[in-house]
């Protein structure tokens, strides 16, 4: 799953939420060689749609529950999946979750690492959302 904020504010004070939580600064060659602290946050997926991110002290919703690819749904249902916060602008805004082309990710996650704007970890997948105010 890739949060990409709207603007660099809202990256900030995301990215504050999230590190608290668990993920940290990946470079090109951890997040391509897959490892990724598991975190203390959770992704929500609901009738095939992300609903919701929770962090464990803070729960994001999604305002338009982005469906998820078939391919995404089966990789998430092994229990944990990629957690991914980029800056503003990394991602085409029209991308479903999971339909990028691995180069094309790869090039998009090489530049957000050296740009030091990437962070990462993994998550747990959930079917329920999170209880409004669980902490770990």
């Amino acid at each position: 799953m890739t949060v990409q904020p709207p603007d660099q504010a809202a990256y900030g004070e995301l990215a504050v939420r999230v590190q608290a939580a668990g993920l940290a600064r990946m470079t090109a060659r951890a997040w391509s060689a897959g490892l990724w602290p598991v975190t203390r946050c959770s992704v929500t997926v609901q009738d095939g749609k992300l609903t919701q991110l929770h962090t464990g002290r803070s729960r994001l919703l999604c305002p338009q529950q982005r469906p998820v690819s078939p391919i995404w749904q089966e990789a998430a249902d092994r229990g944990l999946v990629a957690l991914a916060l980029v800056g503003p602008g990394t991602w085409p805004a029209a991308t479903l979750e999971g339909e990028k082309s691995s180069h094309e990710q790869r090039r998009l996650m090489d530049a957000a690492s050296a740009g030091g704007i990437l962070l990462g970890g993994l998550a747990h997948l959930r079917r329920d959302p999170e209880p409004y105010g669980h902490r770990w």
